[in-house]
């Protein structure tokens, strides 16, 4: 507040020296004046760079390995608890269930078909055994049926079918639960890989702010090329590892699906020898294939998005940088003139 006081004073000294019709004809010499008496009142006109590597911040490699010893800690150390609570509670959540599959249910189902099985192939058997005496009968060499023998047969295929379904319906959670362990797996373990990356991805960014001046177009070709070599061109490390964890673990769901497809194919090709009803397995394996379908037509969105984003990143980068502002001030003929300069 005194300087500027200071500058008003001098001025209006100025002035009333002068003509009053006398402009101020060096406006130079004034400037020089006005530093060397009051200091320099010009701000600078450009900020430090924001690229300037700075000591501020958790360390890069402390940030990944604490979210390697725990999925999201990394994150919270970074200032960024609301994803890395999330990372943690997701994480540590497909871990746990996929612990229950492999320890109890999975077990237990297994028990369940090593009891039952021998019991369906017993009447299964016994079916086949009766159907060669029905060929005897065709060619004259036994007796016709008997009402007593058409009840016999009738009993054997209904316990025969009975065991049967059961049989099936073990296999089938089996199955369902296989189809849920293998994907979960690879998603908790991409989730994991994705954490310590992104960890590390916070912590070396609030050391080593993004530089400027890459190509759009560079970054789209690469992407292209290598899904994610776009993003860490740009230094995006941590989507580039979230892109990664979103296409190993859609594969890994397709090929759990098209597993337990193969699977619903089978059991529809026993239950039509067997002649039994086969309409709950026609409604599963439409179920199935059009869940694999939509991870095939999941991972081709994700390619495409992958590579608009790295362009985007490329083009955009200047955008999310500050300002930079510049004030200049100098006196005029009979006040003062300020300027903003970006």
């Amino acid at each position: 507040m005194l300087t500027w006081l200071h500058i008003l004073a001098i001025g209006a000294s100025t002035a009333s020296s002068a003509p009053p019709t006398a402009p101020l004809r060096d406006t130079t010499a004034a400037l020089e004046m006005l530093e060397s008496d009051t200091g320099s009142i010009r701000l600078p006109q450009s900020f430090p760079s924001d690229s300037r590597p700075s000591d501020t911040g958790i360390s890069p490699a402390l940030a990944a390995g604490a979210s390697f010893a725990l999925p999201g800690l990394g994150q919270i150390l970074t200032h960024h608890p609301v994803k890395g609570g999330v990372a943690m509670v997701l994480d540590l959540g497909i871990y746990y269930n996929l612990s229950q599959i492999q320890n109890t249910q999975l077990p237990k189902l297994r028990e369940r078909i090593r009891v039952s099985g021998p019991l369906e192939s017993l009447y299964r058997d016994s079916l086949r055994t009766v159907a060669v005496f029905d060929s005897l009968d065709s060619l004259g060499k036994a007796t016709l049926y008997t009402s007593s023998r058409q009840a016999r047969v009738t009993g054997l295929t209904t316990d025969r079918n009975a065991a049967a379904d059961s049989a099936f319906r073990n296999r089938e959670k089996v199955q369902s639960n296989l189809d849920l362990r293998d994907p979960e797996l690879v998603w908790a373990i991409g989730l994991h890989a994705w954490a310590v990356v992104d960890a590390f991805d916070e912590a070396w960014h609030q050391r080593h702010p993004i530089r400027s001046g890459r190509s759009g177009l560079t970054a789209g070709l690469l992407s292209a090329v290598v899904p994610g070599a776009g993003q860490v061109y740009n230094e995006r490390y941590g989507k580039s590892a979230m892109l990664w964890m979103g296409l190993c673990g859609s594969w890994a769901s397709q090929d759990a699906h098209q597993k337990t497809l193969d699977f619903y194919r089978r059991e529809y090709a026993l239950a039509v020898e067997d002649g039994r009803a086969t309409t709950a397995i026609s409604t599963q394996l439409d179920l199935y294939r059009k869940r694999r379908n939509q991870y095939y037509w999941g991972m081709g969105l994700l390619y495409v998005y992958q590579i608009i984003d790295a362009v985007v990143d490329a083009r955009l980068d200047e955008v999310k940088r500050p300002f930079r502002i510049g004030l200049d001030v100098a006196p005029s003929r009979l006040g003062l003139t300020s300027a903003l300069s970006f």
